[in-house]
């Protein structure tokens, strides 16, 4: 049970709990955060000292102010560094030893084709791939993205550059645009986890790279940035 700490009626969860302060005592959830339940530095931002936004009576505030305080706060932490680095490459290793998780995925990606091939069926697909060109790439969701960068003579390049970390894995960004020293990774938002983010994050840190992970929804607005 949780206790309004202004009268002490009790309530089951935090959502009946915050109707009852906002409309019974008229007070804002911030405000009643911040008095009752707000911890020594908690608020605040460790690497900046800029406040972070405030989220909800139970999770209270971001950790955070921005995702790049993010980034500077543990990648620029070399034990850190390598110690993530050491665990991405151990749990990767250890998912594609399990053969429920490795059918799983192929699984996925076959149904991913399938759904790219009825979308984009002027290009040919071949495996699990398209061509698009003269390349043979991995989703239409890439094909988009080399379209988009055709259409703005951005000059570009496929899968050229590949990068070692941890002990055992690689890792090659899906594009690489000269003219700008840019590296874009492509991804479904529904993919962009946190198995792929630490992963472009340690890429990041180790090889002081610009590394962008783009979905589909962000390629306008990318551009855009590109050629302002």
């Amino acid at each position: 049970m949780l206790t309004c700490d202004i009268c002490g009626k009790q309530y089951k969860n935090y959502i009946a709990l915050s109707k009852h302060i906002t409309m019974k005592h008229k007070v804002v959830i911030k405000d009643y955060y911040d008095k009752f339940l707000k911890k020594t530095g908690e608020g605040t931002c460790p690497n900046c000292g800029n406040p972070s936004s405030f989220i909800s009576l139970s999770l209270g505030y971001n950790n955070f102010c921005s995702h790049k305080c993010v980034d500077l706060y543990y990648w620029n932490n070399e034990e850190r560094r390598a110690k993530q680095s050491k665990l991405l490459s151990s749990i990767v290793t250890e998912l594609w030893t399990i053969p429920e998780y490795k059918k799983k995925k192929v699984s996925q990606a076959h149904n991913q084709v399938m759904d790219s091939k009825s979308k984009f069926g002027n290009y040919y697909g071949m495996s699990y791939n398209l061509w698009y060109g003269k390349e043979l790439m991995r989703s239409g969701w890439e094909i988009d993205f080399a379209k988009l960068l055709d259409q703005n003579n951005i000059k570009w390049e496929y899968e050229k550059h590949t990068f070692a970390y941890g002990e055992f894995n690689k890792y090659t960004p899906d594009f690489y645009l000269p003219e700008h020293d840019i590296f874009i990774e492509v991804k479904p938002l529904s993919m962009k986890n946190e198995i792929v983010l630490d992963k472009v994050y340690c890429v990041k840190s180790m090889y002081h790279k610009n590394i962008e992970v783009l979905d589909k929804s962000e390629f306008d607005d990318f551009i855009r940035r590109l050629i302002a």
